[in-house]
This record gives C-alpha cells, sequence and structure tokens, in this order.
C-alpha cells in the first residue's frame, strides 16, 4: 500500500526536523508551517512515534529470550520468574510471547514472537505498555495526554494502517510498521532526544503539526491569535474524524469515537452518549463507559436503565457485555440499585470481573455462576438508602448499618446474623498483602518444572469463573474498579484463591 500524502509529508519533516534550530523570528516561521491538515493528526503522528521507539524495546524483549530465557546453555524451566542476570526484571511466557515487566516501576514489555521475529505489534499490547509507565517520556507522555483513555491508541493505529505507516497483520490486533517509518526511526530518536529540552518543544510541536500542544507550551503572547486559531482547526478535524467513526456501522470504531468525543470533552456529549443508547442499530455503543465521570446519573441512568431491561443477558455476544456494563456503570453510580440487583441472577458464566465485585461490595446476593456458598441475604438498608453497607476494609467514614450486614461502628451489638454462622462464614480470610521494601520478602507458589519434552502448561485447579473475565495482564492496570488498590486481575485471584466471600471480609 502506497504512504498517503500526509504521512510522507510526515516522514519528510521528521528527517529536516532532527537538527533543524529554533528560528529567531519563531511568529514568522509559524505562519511558514504548512496547513492544518498537511500533516497527520497529533494524535496519529503520536502514535507513529511512540511506535517506532517501542520496536528497539520489542528487539530487546527477543534477544532477552534467546540469551536468557530459551537459549541453549540459559534455558529456564518454569513460564514466569526472574530473568537470569537482569535484576528487577520478571519474564511470563504466554502462548507464543513473553512480558518482561520491571518489578521497581511496574512497566511491562508484552510480545507475541510471530514468524520469530518480534516485528508484530499487539495493538492492545501497546496500549497496556502505555499504562504501565509511571514516569513517561516526553513523547509517551504527550500521547498519555491526547488519549486519557488509552484504547484511543488503537483508532489511531487503524487509521495509520489504511494510510499506509502501518501494515496489518492476520488479525486485526496484530501490525508491523512500514518500511517508511521503520527508515525513519534514527529521525524520530533525534527528534525525541531534542524534545528533551523544553526552549524546543514549542517549534517542535508546530512542526509536528500539534497545534494544541503548541499552544499550550508558548509563552509569548505574541503568538497566541496563530496558535489558536491553528489549535482550533485542529480540534475541528479531529471532531470530524470521530463524527465519521460514531456514525460508522461497525460498533468496535463507534465505540472509539464516542470515547474518542467524551475525551475532547464536546459540548453536546449528553446528547450522544442518550442517541447511542437508545440507538437499536447500533446496541454495542451502551458498552461505552466513555469517562466514568462522563455519565451524569440525572441525565443518562434512566436510559442506563432502559439498555439494560432490554438486552438478553444469556442472549449472543455482544449482548450479555452490554448486560454487564450497563448493571455495573449504574451499581458504580449508585442508581437503581434494587431493579440491578434483582436481574443479576439472569448472568451466565459470561459475565466479567468488574460487575460481580462491584455486586459484592453491595452485598447483594451472588450471582449462580460462582461456585462457594452465597453471603447472606442483600442488605435491607441497601434499598431504604440507595447506598451500599460497606464492609470494613471498604469504609470510608461513620455510616451507620441496619445490623444484618455489618454492626454499626456505634453499637457493640452484633449483628443478627452472628447466632446463625453461613457457609460463608467459614471460609478464611484473605492473607494480608506483603509490603514491598519493608525488608520481608514476597512468597509465591513455584510451579513445578515441565518435564523435559513436555510443551502442555501445568493444569490450573478448576473454578466456575466465568471465561469472559479474563483480562490481559499488562493491561490490567487499566482496569481499576471498586478498590483503589485492586484492579479486576487481583479480585480473580482473591475470587479463586479465597473464596468470594472474603472479598466481604
Amino acid at each position: 500500500m502506497s504512504l498517503a500524502p500526509a504521512v510522507a509529508r510526515l516522514f519528510t519533516t521528521l528527517a529536516e526536523l532532527a537538527d533543524a534550530p529554533v528560528p529567531d523570528d519563531l511568529g514568522a516561521a509559524l505562519r511558514r508551517l504548512p496547513d492544518v491538515g498537511a500533516l497527520p493528526s497529533p494524535w496519529d503522528t503520536w502514535t507513529l512515534i511512540g511506535l517506532a521507539r517501542h520496536q528497539a524495546r520489542q528487539d530487546w524483549v527477543l534477544r532477552v529470550v534467546r540469551e536468557r530465557l530459551r537459549g541453549e546453555s540459559s534455558a529456564v524451566d518454569d513460564d514466569e520468574g526472574e530473568v537470569p542476570g537482569l535484576s528487577g526484571w520478571r519474564y511470563l511466557f504466554h502462548g507464543r510471547g513473553c512480558c518482561l515487566t520491571r518489578e521497581a516501576t511496574g512497566e511491562a514489555i508484552d510480545v507475541d514472537f510471530v514468524d520469530d521475529t518480534a516485528e508484530h505489534f499487539d495493538s492492545y499490547f501497546y496500549v497496556g505498555h502505555l499504562g504501565s509507565l509511571r514516569e513517561p517520556d516526553v513523547p509517551e507522555a504527550r500521547l498519555r495526554a491526547l488519549c486519557p483513555e488509552r484504547e484511543l491508541v488503537v483508532l489511531a493505529i487503524e487509521d495509520m494502517q489504511d494510510a499506509g505507516a502501518l501494515v496489518r497483520g492476520e488479525h486485526r490486533v496484530y501490525f508491523r510498521l512500514s518500511p517508511g517509518l521503520r527508515g525513519s526511526i534514527d529521525a524520530i530518536d533525534r527528534v525525541c532526544r531534542a524534545l528533551a529540552d523544553p526552549a524546543r518543544r514549542c517549534w517542535l510541536a508546530a512542526c509536528l503539526g500539534d497545534w494544541p500542544w503548541a499552544r499550550e507550551l508558548a509563552t509569548d503572547p505574541a503568538l497566541l491569535a496563530e496558535l489558536d486559531a491553528r489549535a482550533g482547526q485542529c480540534l475541528a478535524l479531529r471532531r470530524e474524524r470521530l463524527d465519521h467513526g460514531l456514525a460508522e456501522h461497525a460498533h468496535h470504531t463507534s465505540l472509539l469515537a464516542l470515547r474518542g468525543l467524551a475525551a475532547l470533552a464536546v459540548d453536546d456529549l449528553d446528547a450522544l452518549l442518550l442517541a447511542a443508547l437508545a440507538s437499536p442499530e447500533r446496541p454495542g455503543l451502551a458498552r461505552a463507559r466513555a469517562h466514568r465521570a462522563a455519565l451524569a446519573p440525572e441525565l443518562h441512568a434512566d436510559a442506563v436503565l432502559d439498555r439494560l431491561r432490554r438486552v438478553d443477558p444469556r442472549g449472543e455476544i455482544p449482548q450479555p457485555h452490554i448486560f454487564a456494563t450497563c448493571a455495573a456503570l449504574l451499581l458504580e453510580h449508585r442508581c437503581h440499585v434494587d431493579a440491578v440487583i434483582a436481574r443479576l441472577d439472569d448472568l451466565d458464566d459470561r459475565a466479567d470481573a468488574r460487575l460481580l465485585t462491584l455486586a459484592l461490595a453491595f452485598r447483594a446476593p451472588r450471582p449462580s455462576v460462582c461456585s462457594v456458598a452465597p453471603c447472606a441475604r442483600a442488605c435491607p438498608c441497601t434499598a431504604a438508602r440507595r447506598r451500599p453497607c460497606w464492609p470494613r476494609s471498604m469504609r470510608r467514614g461513620p455510616a451507620a448499618s441496619c445490623g444484618q450486614c455489618w454492626p454499626s461502628p456505634t453499637s457493640s451489638r452484633p449483628p443478627a446474623s452472628a447466632a446463625r454462622p453461613s457457609a460463608a462464614a467459614a471460609i478464611p480470610p484473605p492473607a494480608p498483602p506483603s509490603t514491598r521494601g519493608s525488608g520481608s520478602t514476597r512468597t509465591r507458589p513455584r510451579r513445578s518444572p515441565r518435564s523435559p519434552g513436555s510443551t502442555s502448561r501445568p493444569s490450573r485447579p478448576t473454578t466456575t469463573w466465568p471465561t469472559g473475565s479474563k483480562i490481559k495482564p499488562t493491561c490490567s492496570r487499566a482496569t481499576a474498579i471498586a478498590w483503589p488498590t485492586r484492579t479486576a486481575n487481583e479480585c480473580h485471584d482473591s475470587f479463586v484463591n479465597q473464596g468470594t466471600a472474603s472479598m466481604c471480609s
């Protein structure tokens, strides 16, 4: 596929910009730059820059695997553990790939070795990498600022595949860098080193077509009029692209477009959300959480409940996922709690971890997909106050309870159910988490090594945890749910290892 003119111009600009100084008359130089739209959008440009930089990381993972983990003299027996000779890094083999994680920072680099190379990217592996960075470099920090919802990067990846800058792979999430982009990696590295100088960032941002960022960085009042105009044009083109995506019938693209509009904080976002929830042609849009803060209970709760009632949680995909997302949204915002809890028994094994843990937080009867004994019956004060009686570990204030779930903090009277212990009470509480850096060592069960010549993994305990709740390890930080320091994966582990009742202790 040939390169789109805007992408070809970007590659030429990168080669010329790497060593170019900041002009003395910055205002005149800005006016001579190409018009808005002559280069790819900032969302696309920074995605390409980030992916070009990420290629070196993927190549490094492949070298580590060949030299330290799967070499003739350095083969490891387990599928996960510490990387020999590489302090602070852990490895995890999965399928045909490997994920390396830096314990000190949480940075995760995940690669699938298609054709025994590291040239192929998985879009969600890259999204997970961005989310794992605690102190990102300037290019990744700018990309994260443009895409507060990390999956918006996927929309830019798909656009750049259409423009020829990226080459599609065997699956929708797989792609490779085009020869033109690989040939620009050296120039990109030089530009990124120049971005480390704050005095050059405004000029470099404008040359790359990122006029909104140039406007943020400008300190000279004489430049503001020109930068305001171009930044407005840039945002208008972004809105046009997202409106076009929202009109597409593919629910994946429509979903990303709606999240992009939420990230732009467009004025008519409420109307767009209501239209998406009411649309029978595009039911997948009901999954669009956008930003959680974007859902205003007084405006959207009734529409979300109406969508919840119109989908079959046991029907064809995506209906179970629509049901789970609508139910979780209503519980998170404490809207129509009774109506949601009344329908939880309709769930099957495609319910997700987020909804199940929220149901537990509200002391609801546990859905039938769980294998352990159910908790005590739902707390009657939940319906009266439209809020849950939180377990002790989730208490944030001295809120009184009805005495049937947890005793009131001001009362020493035991709960009414104390005289008749439930089966759930027999499940031991979870072990306290270990604290890193405190001198204590964290212990974890060690897998037994596989026998030579065996390709099968050790069998896992059989559970009834819903299959639809599986989450990629590198994406788990982007799916934080009911607790500030817990992720969906950690809740999954607690359910499997301790039993679901332990989440309420």
